[in-house]
């Protein structure tokens, strides 16, 4: 109770004159979490990941991994909830966010096999925001990195869980096919038929 009076304390700033804050008759509960946190800089990533072409379940796991908040090995064994910080997949180097998906060896050889069909070196974030390129090329290559990021962190759940993972190369076959299915309906989406342009803007279909 105690902390809700303070909030209302704090709300009651920003409502003078039975008006809510300059250009706004009303309150809302979005112009009152905006009003309270400030202006804040929309992320440059946050677009890439939550565009309409992406799986959503993918686009979450990439949200989730741009804010530092997946439970590694690292930050459970800093908490106390496991004996050791070790990357499950490898078994070589503490498991953190940036060696699971970009130094772990089993990550690395899905890549590759990636990188092979793909038939170009893989993509950050940070290049695929790049305005150079085909633009329909940046978004199947954002999906392909959404998807790899997804998958990584599914094989290492049940690496972790069941005991078992998958070769890399069949982890990667996994995620061609997601993905190439995630472009055809991408593709047919606006007239139930193919669309040429995108099935040409892509070598790799």
């Amino acid at each position: 109770m105690e902390s809700i009076c303070k909030v209302k304390d704090k709300i009651k700033a920003g409502f003078t004159e039975n008006c809510w804050i300059p250009h706004h008759k009303g309150y809302t509960v979005s112009n009152g979490y905006e009003w309270l946190m400030g202006p804040h800089p929309q992320q440059t990533w946050s677009t890439i990941v939550w565009s309409n072409w992406k799986i959503p379940k993918h686009s979450f796991i990439s949200w989730v991994i741009m804010r530092e908040g997946l439970n590694t090995k690292s930050k459970l064994h800093a908490y106390g909830y496991c004996q050791d910080a070790l990357c499950i997949l490898c078994e070589e180097q503490a498991e953190t966010i940036t060696h699971l998906f970009e130094d772990c060896i089993f990550s690395c050889k899905v890549k590759r096999f990636i990188e092979a069909w793909a038939d170009r070196a893989f993509l950050t974030f940070n290049e695929i925001q790049s305005p150079n390129g085909n633009r329909m090329q940046l978004k199947v290559l954002s999906l392909i990195l959404t998807a790899y990021r997804y998958t990584i962190w599914y094989h290492r759940n049940s690496a972790r869980h069941n005991l078992c993972v998958l070769r890399p190369e069949l982890v990667a076959r996994q995620l061609k096919e997601l993905v190439q299915q995630r472009i055809r309906s991408k593709a047919k989406e606006k007239d139930g038929h193919t669309d040429l342009n995108i099935q040409a803007s892509i070598g790799f279909m």
